[in-house]
């Protein structure tokens, strides 16, 4: 879990990357990002992309969340397209809880 921040570059604030274990995870978590939207105060949209693609994208305001497949985060590339933007800590956004939430079971 990376999380970027590109207040300075782009029109919202953070964009937050996970690597998701397999295609199943990824659609898991899709799921949930679309629960999580349909929330009042989340904006009315719904993720992009999915589990062909081995990516997905979700606006949610001023926070960008993609969700990808490793291969597909690899090819991508994000972290060095974005490579200025400074990298935050998990720990500090209170995201910890998340990424132990949507750990895979054994």
């Amino acid at each position: 879990l990376l999380a970027l921040d590109i207040s300075r570059m782009f029109i919202v604030d953070y964009f937050l990357l996970a690597t998701c274990q397999s295609r199943r995870h990824l659609l898991s978590l899709a799921r949930d990002l679309c629960e999580w939207q349909s929330a009042p105060g989340f904006p009315s949209s719904r993720p992009e992309g999915g589990g062909e693609s081995g990516w997905v994208l979700a606006d949610l305001g001023d926070v960008i969340v993609h969700l990808f497949l490793p291969e597909t985060r690899a090819l991508y590339d994000l972290e060095l397209l974005w490579g200025d933007a400074p990298r935050l800590d998990a720990k500090c956004l209170g995201l910890l809880e998340v990424t132990e939430a949507a750990k895979p079971l054994a």
